[in-house]
Order: structure tokens, then C-alpha cells, then sequence
């Protein structure tokens, strides 16, 4: 339940803040829409000698008459309220009986509300021990806080005479008054009795009871909503660490064994070799030591003179001689063994990814398998792995993805701008790059090498570019729900209204035709030619979208676009038919959901996709192909892709840099070697 301190809170919070300076009414004035403001507010809003203004909520214009801002009516409702609730008073008050006996002031620590008057503890015991004050209601300020229930026991004194009571209630006035100005002032007002009045105002203050009633209960929900997300998000910490363990356990021991595995194969490839030289050594070093011993034995024959064994000898030695030439020793291979670990294999073990990019929602992590992947059996064996071929027009001679090589990469941050945000890119015609940086409120112009060209206002204050795209002789660029036109310098051409109300609306250009506008949750696209005319509005049939954001269109008309509430790519022809709709990839043979954000195409129409931390490549029809660039290469968080007619990738990220990539280069022939021989 609400105590009646956050009551009162509630009530200086709904009723008595003026909505301009924040702060509590002073001489509050209401306008004919029944808005209420601080008179010195309404003079500081409205410029002198104005005579018709719009209310600062609801719009409404308010004609002044003479006496202008000083003779709009008072909100003497407010007024009351003011006075009846002067919310935490009771903070450092004095006690008001002390002076009266003559002694010192003390703070005081009690209220007394027939009297009514702030009493230390001394006075209160003297106060309640007189028999006729036994029945006064007297609170404790330390023991309560609750300022409803103080101030609802205070009398209603007179606005005019502050110390008489307010027996009367003036309608028109809506002020408590006194009964000298029921005979005077308000002679001819209609008054009512307060017990009249109060029972006129119970129903209107039991309805509003009511709705602060609901209301505080919805708050109450509100905070239990709150700590079970907090909770679960916690148990998803929990378990997602719990899974990370198990995964990286797992993974630990599919490559112990591995390693296990190969110093086994080692060990036993040496063992038998070790068998094999052994037995070769024994039968060279018989057949050394036959021939060294009839060596030995016909030296001495010779050295003897003795006739008869000479001429015998020869005809042994002979024998000796073409036994030995006839034994061969046994041929013994001289292959080494040689382990090959993969080069890049760390780059390849995407084991985990979690998302909370832009609607903080997490990714589930993938599911270790029980037996590891095949390509990480592959981190360490004994021949070089057999890769499957790549369909893609950047390959080398052997069939090997030429992974993009870095041109360059700048920042877009100038000196006294606010941090760059880019949201959108595109190509100038003499190939320069053009962003939009939504931050600064201009489009910027670069060289593909990173050299700052110039940079572009859209011309309306406040405006802040969205997206950009070149179509033609015109710059195209949206800012909040309008498409502006411009030429090269920068001149207006013109500018029209977009449907809806989406906060973002991003575009791309197909040739030299017309603009592609995405249109967020209408998920559909608009397509406007260069005369500002509608060209043809399309929606992939039977697909139930939550919100497009950005699109890219290939030379067959075929348009990609990046769904972000479903977290999928949905790729559709100008007829609407739909080709593909892609939410999930296979990456080293684990299955993980699409995030898919900034997208564009290449002279060859493949696709290029946009995730936190990489980016990805798609065939025309939406199969996935491979992981073209990684946070290795620099990327972190991209965001608005293009590719120019060169072959040149161009990234934008949400920190203000931009990264060149050559998509096809010869500097990478001879590269396409994987492995390291250790």
C-alpha cells in the first residue's frame, strides 16, 4: 500500500509542478484549455505586446485581452491545494509553546491539531496532562511521515483572513472564505456550507482516490515486473555462464584427447620404426663382422709367406668378396613425421556469441555437441586438410576465398562536433564516399582513401539526416519523415512527405531510376522517382513482418531487406514474390540465429550483411556463403554497408570510423596456403 507521505508526494508531483519551470505554482494562472502555469512563466514564454499564443501543451491559441498575462484567472483550486499541503513543513519547525513560558526554543517533536500548534516533548507532557486537552489529536513527527495525514487534519482557513477559519466555501473563487467575507467581498457569490461543499466534492475525491488507487497498484506491478526481469536476467547470466563452462570443459577435453590421440599414433610409429632399425643395425653388423675377420685372417696368410693357404685364399676370399657385394642393407624410409596445425584455427572457433545490440535481447548460445566438430579434430593431425571448393567470383587460381584486404580505415569525427553517429551511406558519382552522421545534423564527403572532401547541410534547423543515397545527378537523404532532394552542391531540390511516423527511415538507390524507402513497421518499401513522384509501392506477399530497416536492391530488381523485430533477411522481387527468408546460419557446423542490420550488393548481386562483430556474405538467392570479415579486421559494430564499382567495401560503425576493404585483390594471391608447418 501507499503510505501517506508518497500520497502527498504524488499530489505535489500530478497537481502542483508547473509544467514549464518544474517547480511548485507560483500565482498559478489556467487557460481556457484548463492548463495551468506560473504566471512569471507564461510571461517569460510569451513575448511582450503578444497578443495570441499557443498553450505549451495542447496547442490551443489563447487571445490575451488588456491586461494580458497578469489578467488570465487564477487557479484558486491550486491555490488551496498550496495551502492545505505545504508538503514537508514539518522539517526543522521550533516549538511554538516555549517562547510563551518564557524559555528557550527547542525542536519540536510533536504536533498538537486542535490547537494547533509544534510542541517539544516537555510542552507535549504538560499539554496532555490539562484535563480538557486529554481528547486533542496530537502525532509525533519523528514516529510518522505521513503528510496526508497531518495536513488533512489542519483547519481551512480564510485566503483573505489567514487566522480566521473557513466556514464557507466560494464556488467561483473555489477558496475557502471566512463568514466577514461571506457578507462582504463574496456578498454575491454563491457559497456553500464546507459541510455542504464536502459533501458536494466526496464523490469527485473518492473517483480520484480511486484512480491514484489503480494507479498505485500499477506502480506496484510495475516494480514486481522489475525485480523478476532483474532476476531472470540474472539466472540468464547464471546459466549462460554455466553453459560456457560446460562448453569450454567439452572442448578442453575433445582436444586433450586429441593431443592424446597423436602422441599415441607418435609413440607407436616410433616404437615399430625403433624395431625396424634395430634388426637393419644387427644384420649390418653381422656381415662387418664376417668381412673384418676374413680381412684380419688374409693379412696374416700373407704376412706368413705360407705358398699353399695364399693360393687357396683366393679362391675363399673371392667367394667372401662377391657375397658381400651382392648384400644390399635394408632401405629404410626417411620420412619425418610433420604436425600441421591450422593457421587460422582461433578465428575459426566461434564457439560463442551473445547479442545485446539494439533491442537487448540475448541470442541463444549454441549447443555443444557430444563429440566435437569435425574441424576441430582438424586443429592438429597429420595431413593438411582437404577444403571444399568456393563458388564466388573472388577467388584465386586454386579455388581459395581471397579474403578482403584492408584499403584504409578514418574517423569522421571533425574538431567541436559532437561524437559522430553514422546511419547511412552511399557513392558519389566521381567515387567519393558520402555519410550521413546523424549526430551533427550534416552529410559528410570523403575520398575512398579517407580525405575529407566537404560536407552538406540539408537546410531545415533541427533536421538530422537518417540515411543517403545517390541516384542519378541528386543526393537523396531522409531526416525524421521527410525525403529531401538535393543537387551536388548541396541546393534543395525538393522535398516530400513519408508515410508513417517511424523514427528512422533508411533508402538505397536502384541505378539511375528511383529512391527505395524502407518504411520500418508498415514493412513495406516506397519507390520515388527523381521528379518526386510515387513509382510503385511494394510489400513481400504473405510475409508477416515487424519492422524493415535497411534495404539494399539488386540489378534484377530484387530487394533485400533487414527485419530487425524478426531478427531474419528477407529477399523479394518488384512483383512482391517472395525468393528467401533467412534467420539462421551454419558456421564450423553449429547452427546460430541471424542479427542481421546494415545490407548491400556488388556488381555480382551477392548480398553483404551487417552483425555485431562481422560481416557475412549471401548468395543472390539468400544462401549463406562464409564470414567475409571478423572483429580480427576491425570490425566491432557496423552498421551502413555499400560497395562501389570498384570492388571496394565500404563499413561504417556506430564509433564514427569507416573501414575500406578491397573485396578483389591480387595481394592475395599466393596467401591461400591455411596451414603452418611446425
Amino acid at each position: 500500500m501507499a503510505t501517506c507521505s508518497s500520497f502527498a508526494e504524488i499530489i505535489e508531483n500530478d497537481f502542483l509542478n508547473c509544467n514549464i519551470c518544474l517547480e511548485k505554482y507560483r500565482n498559478p494562472k489556467y487557460l481556457p484549455c484548463h492548463h495551468t502555469y506560473c504566471e512569471e512563466c507564461l510571461r517569460k514564454l510569451v513575448p511582450h505586446k503578444t497578443k495570441v499564443f499557443q498553450c505549451p501543451e495542447c496547442r490551443q491559441e489563447v487571445t490575451l485581452n488588456e491586461g494580458g498575462i497578469s489578467n488570465l484567472k487564477t487557479n484558486f483550486f491550486i491555490n488551496s491545494l498550496l495551502n492545505i499541503l505545504p508538503l514537508n513543513e514539518t522539517i526543522g519547525k521550533m516549538c511554538s509553546v516555549c517562547p510563551s513560558k518564557g524559555q528557550h526554543d527547542r525542536p519540536a517533536v510533536t504536533q498538537c491539531f486542535d490547537c494547533p500548534s509544534f510542541m517539544c516533548q516537555l510542552c507535549t507532557d504538560d499539554h496532555l496532562s490539562i484535563p480538557s486537552q486529554h481528547q486533542h489529536k496530537v502525532l509525533r513527527l519523528s514516529d510518522t511521515s505521513c503528510d496526508a495525514e497531518i495536513h488533512v487534519r489542519k483547519k481551512i482557513y480564510c485566503a483573505a483572513h489567514p487566522k480566521k477559519e473557513g466556514g464557507y466555501f466560494c464556488r467561483p473563487c473555489n477558496a475557502s472564505i471566512c463568514d466577514t467575507c461571506l457578507v462582504n467581498s463574496h456578498s454575491r457569490h454563491e457559497a456553500l456550507s464546507m459541510s455542504k461543499a464536502a459533501e458536494s466534492s466526496t464523490p469527485a475525491v473518492r473517483e480520484l482516490v480511486g484512480k491514484l488507487s489503480t494507479k498505485v497498484q500499477s506502480l506496484t506491478r510495475s516494480q514486481d515486473d522489475l525485480n523478476a526481469a532483474l532476476e531472470k536476467l540474472k539466472a540468464a547470466e547464471r546459466s549462460i555462464e554455466s553453459k560456457m563452462v560446460d562448453a569450454v570443459a567439452q572442448v578442453q577435453s575433445a582436444l586433450f584427447k586429441q593431443r592424446d590421440d597423436i602422441r599415441k599414433k607418435m609413440s607407436d610409429f616410433v616404437k615399430q620404426q625403433e624395431a625396424l632399425y634395430e634388426t637393419a643395425k644387427a644384420d649390418l653388423q653381422r656381415q662387418t663382422k664376417s668381412a673384418e675377420s676374413t680381412r684380419d685372417y688374409s693379412e696374416r696368410v700373407l704376412r706368413a709367406g705360407q705358398n699353399g693357404s695364399i693360393v687357396c685364399l683366393e679362391k675363399i676370399l673371392g667367394e667372401q668378396v662377391r657375397t658381400l657385394l651382392a648384400y644390399q642393407p635394408p632401405s629404410m624410409k626417411e620420412d619425418i613425421p610433420k604436425l600441421v596445425v591450422t593457421k587460422d584455427y582461433m578465428s575459426q572457433m566461434d564457439l560463442f556469441r551473445i547479442e545485446l545490440g539494439q533491442e537487448a535481447a540475448m541470442q541463444k548460445i549454441p549447443p555443444v555437441p557430444d563429440q566435437a566438430p569435425e574441424h576441430w579434430q582438424e586443429f592438429a593431425r597429420f595431413s593438411s586438410p582437404e577444403l571444399p571448393p568456393v563458388q564466388s567470383p573472388y577467388e584465386n587460381v586454386a579455388g581459395n576465398w581471397l579474403r578482403p584486404a584492408r584499403r584504409c580505415n578514418f574517423t569522421t569525427e571533425c574538431y567541436a562536433e559532437c561524437n559522430s553517429k553514422l546511419t547511412g551511406v552511399s557513392m558519389l558519382n566521381n567515387g567519393d564516399i558520402i555519410v550521413a552522421d546523424e549526430a551533427n545534423g550534416i552529410l559528410k564527403c570523403y575520398s575512398i582513401d579517407g580525405d575529407f572532401r566537404r560536407q552538406i547541410a540539408i537546410g531545415d534547423t533541427g533536421k538530422d539526416p537518417c540515411s543517403v543515397a545517390v541516384c542519378g545527378d541528386l543526393i537523396a537523404c531522409t531526416a525524421e519523415s521527410k525525403l529531401y532532394f538535393l543537387d551536388y552542391d548541396g541546393d534543395r531540390v525538393r522535398q516530400l512527405l513519408l508515410r508513417g511516423s517511424e523514427s528512422s527511415y533508411p533508402i538505397t538507390a536502384y541505378e539511375d531510376q528511383y529512391v527505395v524507402v524502407s518504411e520500418g513497421s508498415m514493412c513495406s518499401l516506397s519507390l520515388y522517382g527523381l521528379d518526386g513522384q510515387v513509382v510503385d509501392r511494394v510489400k513481400p506477399q504473405g510475409y508477416q513482418g515487424i519492422r524493415f530497416l535497411f534495404v539494399a536492391v539488386s540489378s534484377q530488381e530484387n530487394f533485400i531487406v533487414s527485419d530487425i523485430g524478426k531478427k531474419c533477411l528477407v529477399i523479394f522481387r518488384r512483383n512482391e514474390d517472395v525468393i528467401n527468408i533467412c534467420d539462421e546460419i551454419w558456421m564450423q557446423g553449429v547452427p546460430r540465429s541471424l542479427n542481421p542490420f546494415g545490407v548491400c550488393v556488388d556488381s555480382y548481386d551477392d548480398i553483404y550483411v551487417g552483425e555485431p562483430g562481422c560481416i557475412i556474405s549471401f548468395s543472390p538467392e539468400g544462401i549463406f556463403k562464409q564470414e567475409v570479415l571478423a572483429s580480427l579486421d576491425g570490425i566491432n559494430m557496423p552498421r551502413a554497408l555499400t560497395v562501389d564499382e570498384d570492388d571496394n567495401l565500404i563499413v561504417t560503425q556506430t564509433d564514427g570510423e569507416v573501414y575500406v576493404f578491397e573485396l578483389s585483390t591480387e595481394t592475395n594471391e599466393g596467401t591461400s596456403e591455411d596451414d603452418w608447418e611446425w
